[in-house]
């Protein structure tokens, strides 16, 4: 993806930019609400989410993109302003954990529209080059004590 999208941008002579996917599934939950915490929760599997929360009013992010156990997101969100509003395929998740009147769930979508990530690019355009972000670590390790003797 990433590779692709600066050999494009080298031959077109155009900035490529980098836009985290939790932040465009944020981004019109906060422009559309003038209170609360936006909340972009992915299913991250193996109990875990991926999760991102920004303050509403002030656009400050509370939780930066990471992999966590729902539980430790529903414990970070303590403080957070209400209503909390929460988006992605995650969100029934970290609602369930929650258990409160003050989640409310407005999409679930498991990935961020296009067009918000193209206006959100268009914005940040400049700036740093386009890199990846993994938020967990690799699944495939290197065998260890079975390699060959090389000779």
């Amino acid at each position: 993806g990433i590779a692709a999208a600066r050999a494009l941008a080298l031959a077109l002579d155009i900035p490529a930019v980098g836009i985290g996917s939790l932040a465009a599934l944020a981004s019109p939950v906060a422009a559309n609400h003038s209170q609360g915490t936006a909340i972009a929760v992915l299913d991250a599997k193996r109990g875990e989410v991926f999760g991102y929360a920004e303050d509403v009013a002030s656009r400050s992010v509370l939780v930066a993109p990471a992999a966590m156990p729902v539980a430790d997101l529903a414990v970070a969100m303590r403080a957070a302003a209400r209503p909390l509003l929460l988006t992605g395929n995650g969100a029934p998740l970290l609602a369930a954990a929650l258990a409160e009147e003050s989640a409310c769930i407005l999409g679930t979508a498991e990935a961020a529209d296009i067009a918000e990530v193209a206006r959100l690019g268009f914005r940040r355009s400049g700036g740093a080059p386009a890199t990846p972000v993994y938020l967990r670590t690799a699944d495939a390790k290197p065998q260890a004590g079975k390699a060959l003797a090389r000779a």
